[in-house]
């Protein structure tokens, strides 16, 4: 499985990245820093998503192209039925697909649980 992990918060990161890797050895995470350039770079691994994870520390700083951006990912992720665990809500509350694909958390915490919790579902 592939995971793409967007985030602005280095210690969330690595502990997603550890806990994936350590649940299966065949994992592939790539993960980037919360930026257009990073959603530009990443774009052609999209495809191959099995789930990601979208975390910011400040939803209010995610700036009006990041959000479009973050968008047209979500967008992207719906249209291949890829879950995204996201605390943003612009994300998750979006009317057509939030409730289909989007998995809410309230902080780096919440979403850790999340992961442990949901991750044998995503992973079948």
């Amino acid at each position: 499985m592939k995971w793409l992990i967007l985030t602005d918060n280095n210690d969330l990161e690595i502990q997603c990245k550890n806990f994936l890797t350590g649940s299966n050895k065949k994992d592939k995470v790539i993960s980037a820093s919360l930026t257009i350039e990073s959603l530009k770079a990443n774009k052609k691994s999209l495809s191959e998503l099995a789930a990601c994870i979208l975390f910011a520390n400040d939803e209010k700083e995610i700036s009006a192209s990041l959000g479009a951006g973050l968008s047209t990912v979500f967008g992207f992720c719906a249209a291949q039925n890829v879950p995204v665990i996201t605390n943003i809500k612009l994300i998750y509350q979006d009317l057509l697909f939030g409730k289909d694909i989007g998995i809410a958390c309230k902080n780096a915490d919440d979403l850790i649980n999340n992961l442990t919790k949901k991750y044998n579902k995503i992973s079948d």
